[in-house]
C-alpha cells in the first residue's frame, strides 16, 4: 500500500521535530518527508554535529509513532558555478545524505546545480558536466549510507522576460540524461508544481521519466508562480496524473509539498488542515494505485 506522507517543514514551526511526526501520524499520514533543507549550508546543526543526534531521535521517534520516514530534503546547493569548490557546501550536503541514512531514510532528494552566471541555452553541456561531477562525488557516501539520491525536477524565472524559461532540469530529458550518465544510487523526484509553471503536464513528465521516477513533491499551482498550496486548489490535472503514475507502475510515496498552503494556517487550525491534507493525499493515492 502507498504510504501517504508530506514534509515537516511548517509542522516544525509549531512542534518540537519529533512530536511533529506524533501529529502527522494522528493526522493520518503513514510517511513523512524529513525538511533538512531548513538548516541551510555552514549553521550550527551542521558544523556542530547536531545533526547526527537529530537524525537518531527522528529514527527513534518515528518507530515510535507507527510513521515512515519515506524521503528526506537536502539543503539547497549553492548556485556557484563549481560548488566542489567549496568544502563547506559540499560536506553539508554529505552530512545530509549521511543524516537521512540514520534516520531509514530510503530517498533524500538534492537539487540539481543551476549556475547563475551561465545560461542555460548556450552552455547546456558545461552545466551538465558539473552536475554529473557534483552528484558522482555523491554516489559513494549514498552507497554507503544505503540511501538513493532522488534530483528534483527545476524551474527559473527570467526576470528580464517576466516569464519562466528553461533551464537544468527543467525536463524530462535533462534529468534522464543525467541519470545515465550516473553510477550509483540515483533516481529522479518529480516536483508537480515546479513543471506545471514550466507548462508542462506533470502526467506528461511522469510518463517520459517512467521507471526512474521514484519520489514526488506533490502541490499545485495556477501556472504563473510556484505556489505549493494543496492539490486541486490550482490547475493541475490530477486525474491525468494519476493515471500516468498507473501507467508507469509508480510505488513510491505519495508526498506532499504544500508549504505555502500549510504556512498560511493559524496555528490552532492546523492539525485540521493537517487531516484535510491527508484526505487529499489519500483521494490520489486511490486513483493511483
Amino acid at each position: 500500500m502507498m504510504k501517504i506522507s508530506i514534509t515537516t517543514e511548517v509542522g516544525a514551526r509549531f512542534w518540537r521535530p519529533e512530536e511533529t511526526l506524533a501529529k502527522l501520524a494522528q493526522a493520518g499520514f503513514t510517511g513523512a518527508d524529513c525538511s533538512l533543507q531548513v538548516y541551510p549550508v555552514g549553521s550550527a546543526f551542521w558544523e556542530e554535529g547536531g545533526w547526527e543526534q537529530q537524525a537518531d531521535a527522528l529514527r527513534d521517534a518515528a518507530k515510535r509513532e507507527g510513521i515512515a520516514i519515506v524521503q528526506t530534503h537536502a539543503p539547497f546547493p549553492s548556485s556557484a558555478d563549481d560548488p566542489i569548490q567549496d568544502e563547506r557546501i559540499f560536506k553539508t550536503i554529505e552530512k545530509a545524505v549521511c543524516a537521512a541514512g540514520r534516520m531509514g531514510s530510503r530517498y533524500i532528494v538534492v537539487h540539481p546545480l543551476i549556475p547563475m552566471t551561465l545560461d542555460y541555452t548556450a552552455h547546456r553541456e558545461e552545466i551538465f558536466k558539473i552536475n554529473r561531477t557534483f552528484f558522482a562525488h555523491l554516489a559513494p557516501v549514498a552507497q554507503k549510507a544505503g540511501v538513493q539520491i532522488a534530483i528534483e525536477n527545476m524551474f527559473r524565472y527570467d526576470r528580464a522576460a517576466e516569464a519562466f524559461a528553461p533551464t537544468f532540469c527543467s525536463g524530462a530529458q535533462d534529468l534522464l540524461e543525467l541519470l545515465d550518465a550516473l553510477d550509483g544510487p540515483f533516481a529522479a523526484c518529480l516536483d508537480t508544481g515546479h513543471a506545471n509553471v514550466n507548462g508542462t503536464k506533470p502526467g506528461d513528465m511522469a510518463r517520459a521519466l517512467g521507471e526512474r521516477l521514484q519520489v514526488l513533491h506533490i502541490h499545485d499551482n495556477g501556472g504563473f508562480e510556484d505556489d505549493h498550496t494543496a492539490p486541486f486548489l490550482g490547475t493541475i490535472d490530477w486525474e491525468d496524473f494519476c493515471a500516468a503514475l498507473r501507467e508507469i507502475g509508480y510505488a513510491g510515496a505519495i508526498s506532499l509539498e504544500t508549504l505555502r498552503f500549510e504556512a498560511a494556517l493559524p496555528e490552532d487550525a492546523y492539525p485540521q488542515g493537517l487531516v484535510l491534507l491527508r484526505a487529499l493525499a489519500g483521494h490520489l493515492a486511490a486513483r493511483c494505485g
